[in-house]
Parts: structure tokens; sequence; C-alpha cells
């Protein structure tokens, strides 16, 4: 847990602090990135570029969700970041 947070960390969440968030926006680029791949691949190919997106975030950044009641920041597990992509 923490109060801040890194412009490599992808915050999950909605609106506009996160959408402009630039780890988010890389996030945004790598997934675009592998679209078309994605669009023709089976089930298990896609699982596979799904965790490679997470792997190359969670290189330099995290994938974060903010507690509403305290305002700190905690890493969600790949599970959950593997949801997000």
């Amino acid at each position: 847990m923490t109060d801040k947070h890194t412009e490599a960390d992808v915050l999950l969440g909605r609106g506009v602090a996160t959408t402009r968030h630039p780890g988010n926006q890389r996030f945004r680029s790598i997934v675009s990135q592998h679209c078309e791949l994605y669009a023709t691949s089976t089930k298990k190919q896609k699982m596979i570029i799904s965790r490679s997106i997470v792997a190359k975030i969670q290189t330099e950044g995290k994938f974060l969700v903010k507690e509403a009641n305290t305002g700190l920041w905690y890493e969600v597990d790949d599970r959950r970041a593997l949801e997000k992509t």
C-alpha cells in the first residue's frame, strides 16, 4: 500500500485521472499493438498475449487500485491485472 504512484503504474478505475495517467496511456498503447493478433488467436494464445502484456508493464510499474476510504493505492494480484488486460 502507498499514497503515491509512479508514471509507470497502471491505475485501475474510471475517470479522467486514470485515462490521462501516463502509465495507463502506455498500457493502452501496448494493448493496441496486440489487437489484431489477439482477435485471431485461440483462447490459449489470448491468455499468453495477456500475460505478456502484464509482464511488460510489471518490468517498470504496477497495477494499482485506490481504496476509497483511505485514499491509498494497493497493488492488485496478477489475476486482476489480467482481467484489466
